[in-house]
Order: C-alpha cells, then structure tokens, then sequence
C-alpha cells in the first residue's frame, strides 16, 4: 500500500448519520463514486471562484489558473483513490489537490465564527452540518474564550492561537512564546520579556470589527525545553500565559471545560480545532494554499474531523502525551483548543501544537498534562 494513498483516504472520511449518542468512530468510509467526485470538485470550483471575484483585476486570472491546476490534481487523485484504493500511486502535488478540497467541499471544512457562530447551513459544512446544529450553543460558549494572540512583531503581527484555562490565564505554545520574545530561551534569570506589547483577541472574525482585547502581561510557565522552531514530539510545547481579568469595559472571558477523558482521543473520535490559521509559507503545500485561497488566513475558524492515533499510541518519549488528528489546520492554529464532540462540545481535551505536511497534527492530550495545568489554576470538569 501506498502511505500517501492511506493518509489520503483518512482525509476524504466523512461523519455518519448516527446520533452523538454512541462511542467509537463516527467517521464512514470515504464515497469516490463518481458522483461524489463531481460533487466535490463541483463545491471547490464555487468556493474558489468567489475568492477570484473578490480580487483586483489583472490578478484574477492568474489565482484562477492556479485554482484550476489544484483541481486538475485532485481530479487525478480521486480518480486512482477510487479504482486501486490503499495502492494507488498518488503523488505530492496531487495530496496538495486533496488538501486544497477538502476545506471547501465539507469533507475538512475550516468554517468562519461569525459573533461567536459558525452557521452549519454553509454549503461548505458538507455532511459536517447536522453535528454542528447539535452543538451549536456548545461551539459558541468555547469561542467566547478562544483568541488571537497578537504583537508587532511583523506581518502579520500575530503569532497564534491561545484559550483561557483558568482565572488570568491562557494557554498557548511554548514556539508561540518563543515568537513573542524573539528567541528559543528566556532571560539569564529565568524570566521572559516581550519584544513589543502582547495582547489577545477573542474576536477577530471575518467581516467583522469589533474587537475583545486583552493584554497579556506574563508568562507562569513554559515547557522545559526550547523548541526552537523544531517539531519534535517528546518536547512539551506549552506555554501559560498571564493576562489581565478586566480590560476597562469587559472581564476576560471565564475558562474553558478541560477534560480527562482519554477514551475521546481513540482512533477515529470526532473533535474540532478552534483558531486562527494564518496564511502558510515556506513549502510547496504552503505556497500553494495561499494562492488558491488568498485572503481568508488571520480570522477565527471552527474545523471537524477525526483522531487518527491516540495519546498511547504515538511516539514521544515515553510521555504519552501526544495525539494525532486529520483537521484542517496551519500555522496560525498553534496553540489552539481542541473539543470532543460530546459533553455538548465544549469539552477541550487537547492543544494543538503543529504538523508535518501531508503526514499528521500534533496535539497534547491535555488529560496527560493535568498536573501542569492544575498547579496554575486550571480545573478539570468531566461528564
């Protein structure tokens, strides 16, 4: 078999129909009927195509051609996935058709929050929206605590995600602080100081203006090692980060729901990523994806999918505390929240720290990280 045949047919998993009621995955073989590929293609081209609309003349044309090979690519790769499944021969540039597809066509969706909501009847929600109506309050109530963490540090003057873990505190990536600071190590004396002003912002929408900004005056803990850019997953990335509790018209938003629940990081659990993807760089995949999409990096985002290996399962060191999982996710999303579809979804069992293209994300299961957590102020509530 073919590994990017394999990671490729992880990615095109779509929800069943079921309730939210059972355990175990939700997910349903993927359909490479003829249809579906039709159908697919079909809601990219549209998606695409109202992203073309909104540029400036003379630069269309040349995003639309772009957009027309991705969808050429991931044409030719739905085609083999469909007539030689697990062994078919699917190459890097047509995986970066697939990635480029699945956010649009709803198989991995990356939905706006608009005033705190993502709107399940989006065409792009795809067989995603009946789960998204179930729980829509639950969505709301995690985005309300979930912002960009923003510094003058350079375009795009942003250096992640971050979520309230308890009264004054946020967590993040330790390689989001490392950002802020300029650096993979903090001061001699142990301590750690801002290049410019840190804030955070539970807002930041598409479309919309209004802002809920807070300043971040601290750091209360790091991960002992430095990660220096580098994605290896026996480093503990996380980052506490102290924040004011009032910004003069508004208290800080209250602390997520953290949970211990480790069964909802078994292979094939539905969850989602709550964050801010910031536009992508630096690799092919990267250069790509910003040409066909353009201008929707920087704003918050709900993305669904799956776990693919759970806490014990994935290499770390020992630690076994890291998960992986197939959601739609870049950059910007480091430090973001990730919620199992039960306990009304608003229950974070992990925090998202990177991925390697077109193999996996990482996230640490926060259950495994408990104790950190717990001597900062962070409770855990299950059931």
């Amino acid at each position: 078999m073919g590994r990017l045949a394999v990671r490729a047919l992880r990615m095109l998993r779509k929800p069943s129909q079921g309730g939210l009621e059972g355990t175990g995955s939700g997910a349903a073989p993927p359909d490479l009927t003829s249809d579906r590929i039709k159908d697919s293609l079909a809601a990219a081209r549209e998606r695409f195509h109202k992203i073309a609309e909104r540029m400036q003349d003379g630069q269309n044309e040349a995003v639309r051609a772009e957009q027309e090979r991705v969808l050429a690519d991931a044409e030719a790769a739905l085609l083999k996935l469909a007539v030689h499944g697990e062994d078919a021969q699917v190459d890097d540039r047509q995986m970066i058709g697939l990635e480029a597809i699945i956010v649009p066509d709803g198989t991995r969706p990356a939905l706006f929050v608009q005033d705190d909501d993502v709107d399940p009847s989006v065409s792009e929600a795809g067989s995603w929206g009946g789960r998204i109506s179930e729980l829509r309050l639950g969505i709301a109530e995690v985005s309300r605590s979930v912002g960009r963490i923003n510094s003058a540090i350079g375009f795009p003057n942003y250096a992640g995600t971050g979520f309230v873990v308890a009264e004054g505190l946020i967590a993040t990536n330790r390689h989001v602080l490392e950002e802020l600071v300029g650096g993979p190590n903090p001061q001699p004396d142990g301590s750690w100081k801002f290049l410019q002003p840190v804030t955070i912002d539970f807002a930041a929408e598409l479309e919309r203006d209004r802002k809920r900004e807070f300043k971040v005056t601290g750091v209360a803990f790091s991960g002992p090692d430095a990660i220096n850019r580098v994605l290896k997953t026996s480093n503990l990335d996380l980052a506490l980060l102290t924040v004011e509790k009032n910004n003069g018209t508004e208290d800080l938003p209250p602390p997520l729901r953290l949970s211990r629940r480790i069964k909802a990081l078994r292979t094939g659990e539905e969850i989602y990523v709550m964050g801010y993807p910031a536009r992508p760089y630096n690799d092919e995949v990267g250069e790509v994806l910003m040409r066909v999409f353009q201008d929707e990096y920087f704003v918050k985002r709900f993305a669904p999918g799956y776990v693919d290996e759970g806490p014990d399962a994935v290499e770390d060191g020992g630690h076994k505390r890291v998960f992986t999982h197939d959601v739609s996710t870049l950059g910007g999303n480091s430090g973001s929240c990730v919620i199992e579809f039960l306990i009304q979804g608003k229950a974070v069992v992990g925090l998202h720290f990177g991925g390697l293209k077109r193999q996996a994300n990482y996230a640490h299961s926060v259950a495994r990280i408990e104790q950190v957590l717990a001597d900062h102020g962070a409770s855990f509530q299950d059931g």
